[in-house]
């Protein structure tokens, strides 16, 4: 809350006392960097990585748990054994690099929910599985992908405050998508459109049917 706060007058801090609050603000993204790096990183790289369950694999592909389960009926008394009739494993998917656009509503009702999405997206651009894209918007979109690298830099490029037009920010987000069938675009938002509503959901299925993973949070 306090860095909420401090980004929301950001300009109006004197010069003397500016760097007391960056360093107030780089000690708050510091500390939710470091909570959130491991279970994120794990989280992504498993998403991508997630094996295909597959009948009949390879020996060194076997789930051996799955396969003992899926043939307990086949259980032999004498030989106090299973005869594995359907053998169960994976196939392992290509490690694919997936795009994610965040778009953050930085309108007034959203300033905290937008610290930690904006420390969330800096980390998320670590993952070298993955390309990052950081747009954020009221009733004007800015890009922020350039300051990724650092956290402090990307909280205080919001500007928070402003009205909201989430379609102004779709039409933008579109532009962005490259490979639609490996992008998802995160939309952090709470839908309080002050723009055209009926742009606007045409815009969010249009996106949706070329082929973009769309989750609005």
């Amino acid at each position: 809350n306090l860095v909420a706060t401090l980004l929301t007058i950001s300009k109006a801090i004197p010069e003397k006392n500016r760097e007391a609050a960056r360093a107030i603000v780089r000690k708050v993204a510091e500390q939710l960097s470091m909570k959130l790096y491991v279970p994120l990183t794990q989280a992504v790289n498993g998403a991508i990585n997630r094996a295909v369950k597959k009948r009949n694999p390879k020996f060194r592909d076997i789930d051996w748990n799955a396969t003992i389960l899926k043939n307990l009926k086949h259980y032999q008394p004498d030989y106090k054994t299973v005869i594995p009739e359907t053998r169960i494993g994976y196939t392992h998917k290509r490690r694919e690099l997936k795009d994610v656009i965040i778009c953050l509503d930085q309108s007034g009702s959203m300033n905290t929910s937008l610290v930690f999405s904006g420390v969330y997206a800096s980390v998320l651009s670590t993952i070298s599985s993955i390309r990052t894209q950081l747009v954020a918007f009221d009733t004007a979109v800015a890009d922020l992908t350039d300051k990724l690298e650092d956290p402090v830099e990307v909280l205080f490029g919001l500007q928070l405050g402003g009205g909201t037009d989430i379609n102004k920010a779709l039409q933008y987000c579109q532009k962005l998508v490259i490979r639609p069938n490996d992008t998802y675009l995160i939309i952090i938002t709470d839908l309080d459109e002050g723009g055209n509503i009926m742009q606007m959901r045409r815009r969010f299925m249009d996106i949706k049917q070329s082929g973009v993973e769309v989750i609005v949070l």
